[in-house]
């Protein structure tokens, strides 16, 4: 028997292989088209549980921000019983297992008033301990100002990029300056 060999074999591989490849993207672009308003929805869910652990039943507002570290997503003006009760940052920072999502609660007072996890994935029993641990997350309410390790803060030792995440976000979401005089009314 002949074996073919040629131009014409290459061009004929390359075809399936496009034809294969838009099947591929069609059959994804479908899946996203069908998951996206469900992805939506567990996304606003998880956000308004994180604010609801820091501040309990409350009513949010997404504000507009400025934000030079890039590590804060978006930011909420909560309001709680008709009184303004403070803000909610959502932070994305990156620890030793990727990133890590996390609601910042700071208080009408400028202060950290908690800390919710949203996910992350930094390796169990060593990473988890900085953002699993309540007891560690707590260590940071009722702190302002630039914290750093040693100033109010402490590492987790073998945890240390995790720790720098954890610290990288509340800083970030502190760094705002957010004020109700600059929000004024929530709705």
């Amino acid at each position: 028997m002949k074996e073919r060999s040629g131009f014409g074999t290459y061009v004929r591989i390359a075809l399936t292989l496009c034809i294969i490849t838009a099947l591929v993207g069609a059959l994804l672009a479908g899946v996203n088209l069908l998951t996206a308003d469900r992805i939506e929805e567990n996304n606003r869910k998880a956000v308004n549980e994180a604010v609801a652990s820091i501040f309990g039943e409350c009513s949010t507002d997404e504000i507009s921000f400025s934000d030079d570290t890039g590590l804060v997503k978006s930011v909420y003006a909560v309001e709680k019983a008709a009184d303004f009760a403070g803000f909610c940052v959502y932070v994305s920072s990156n620890g030793y297992g990727g990133a890590a999502e996390f609601m910042v609660g700071i208080g009408t007072d400028g202060k950290v008033s908690g800390i919710s996890v949203v996910s992350h994935s930094e390796t169990p029993n060593i990473g988890t301990k900085v953002f699993d641990d309540p007891e560690y997350l707590s260590g940071y309410e009722g702190l302002s100002g630039t914290l750093s390790f040693g100033n109010g803060v402490d590492a987790i030792a073998g945890a240390t990029r995790s720790s720098t995440a954890l610290l990288n976000g509340v800083n970030a979401a502190l760094a705002l300056g957010l004020s109700q005089d600059d929000y004024p009314s929530v709705s």
